[in-house]
This record gives C-alpha cells, sequence and structure tokens, in this order.
C-alpha cells in the first residue's frame, strides 16, 4: 500500500491490487495441492522441496520489486509473489503434517506459526517501519532505527 501511495496509484487501484495479491494466493495454494495430490511415482516432488522453491521463487519476486515501475509492474508483483506465497503457506502446511503426523499436528503447527510471528513482533518495531508509535516508546531504550 505505501509503495503504491508513493507512485500515485489511487485508491481503486491498490484494491484492485489487494484482490489480485489475494486471487493469487488462492490460485498458488490450489495449484501446489495439485502437484501434492496428483504426484506420481514416475515424477515424485517431496513436500521439502516445493516448500523450499516457493519460498526461493517468493524471495526472487521480492528482490525483483524494487525495479517495478508503474501499476503493471505491481500487478505483475502482486500475481508473482502471490501465487507462490499460496503454494508456500500449503507445501508448508502439508510438509510440518507428513512429518509429526496427525497426533502432534496441532502443536506442531502453533510453533510453526509461534516462530513466523516472532519477526513480524520484534522486527518491524525495532526498525520503526512499520509501528512508529511503538518506536516513540522503544526509542527511550535506544532500540529503534530511523
Amino acid at each position: 500500500m505505501y509503495q503504491g501511495q508513493e507512485e500515485g496509484l489511487d485508491s481503486n487501484s491498490l484494491l484492485k491490487l489487494q484482490a489480485y495479491l489475494g486471487l493469487a494466493s488462492a490460485l498458488g495454494s490450489a495449484s501446489i495441492g495439485f502437484v501434492v495430490v496428483k504426484n506420481s511415482l514416475q515424477c515424485f516432488i517431496a513436500r521439502q522441496y516445493l516448500t523450499q522453491a516457493s519460498l526461493l521463487l517468493m524471495a526472487g519476486s521480492l528482490l525483483a520489486f524494487v525495479s517495478l515501475q508503474g501499476y503493471s509492474g505491481f500487478v505483475l508483483f502482486a500475481w508473482v509473489y502471490g501465487f507462490f506465497h499460496g503454494g508456500f503457506l500449503y507445501a508448508l502446511k502439508t510438509f510440518v503434517f507428513e512429518k509429526v503426523r496427525a497426533r502432534n499436528f496441532a502443536r506442531a503447527w502453533g510453533y510453526v506459526q509461534g516462530s513466523q510471528a516472532l519477526p513480524l513482533a520484534f522486527g518491524m518495531p525495532i526498525t520503526g517501519k512499520g509501528f512508529p508509535i511503538w518506536c516513540n516508546h522503544i526509542s527511550k531504550m535506544g532500540l529503534c532505527m530511523h
């Protein structure tokens, strides 16, 4: 949203970008799910490799984001990032389920979600990017970087 506003996109265009991101995420999750369900013995793709490939391609789209210009670049980014983000979420969940099985899945998935929340909970306030109000309080401790 912030980058789109900086580029001068109107709120309708930003809303469409969010819709594209959600649709791409659903499409990516369904596509990776189809690959997992329809795996054959001749072409077996392990869930670990699906997870890693989705994460790598998602990171590549983030690296390419800095070179995008205009609305069409943002649309392309939303579709590519969203597709691999949805695929990553599905592949990660099936990979964790494969490793711990059904009996311990709820506890293991809770740990995965908790480990994903830590960088968000502490990284953004420390850098001051997403929570300027927190940064005002944390800067008294000398932890915020501006």
